[in-house]
């Protein structure tokens, strides 16, 4: 399973939705609703937008509920810190997994300091996500002594796991072009 979690990922074919509040719970035990991973992209001087998806069985083949998921929307929690394992929140909020959008998230975060390492990860009905990496652009007038670039293309899981990717993820590339 392929977790992106690089400095920055800048996705360009994602569905999102704006993040919005709602009530709906969901009680997790068996499945992990994080089963799709979260990313990270879109980077700015004060912020990135994060990303994940709802779907605790993400190849269903039930019509009624194509991700695993039969609720309505869900609202999700989400973290931010600058410590690796999340000790100390520097921001949280929540955003709405939208069922007309798969149950994907996507939370524009600003007013983060620039050029800076961050963690976050998102939580939902006592299931938690793994814990992505973030980094926030420089300023536009910060010098530079060099950037790190990943170029990766689409992948066919049929003919393997493709453990580049993971590879890449561990060279902490500044910029990963998908």
């Amino acid at each position: 399973m392929l977790s992106l979690t690089g400095s920055t990922v800048v996705l360009l074919s994602c569905p999102y939705v704006l993040a919005r509040t709602s009530r709906a719970e969901s009680v997790w035990t068996d499945e992990n609703p994080f089963s799709l991973g979260v990313a990270v992209g879109d980077p700015s001087p004060d912020g990135f937008v994060l990303w994940t998806r709802l779907a605790p069985n993400p190849l269903s083949q039930d019509p009624t509920s194509p991700d695993g998921l039969t609720n309505g929307d869900l609202s999700v929690d989400y973290e931010i810190s600058t410590h690796p394992s999340l000790r100390s929140i520097i921001r949280r909020g929540q955003a709405t997994a939208d069922k007309l959008y798969a149950h994907s998230i996507h939370v524009e975060i600003k007013g983060l300091k620039p050029a800076r390492l961050y963690r976050y990860r998102f939580r939902v009905g006592g299931a938690v996500s793994r814990i992505g990496r973030a980094t926030t652009a420089p300023t536009p007038d910060s010098p530079l002594d060099g950037l790190k670039f990943g170029f990766v293309s689409c992948s066919n899981y049929e003919h393997g796991y493709f453990s580049a990717y993971r590879h890449l993820a561990y060279e902490y590339p500044d910029l990963i072009c998908f």
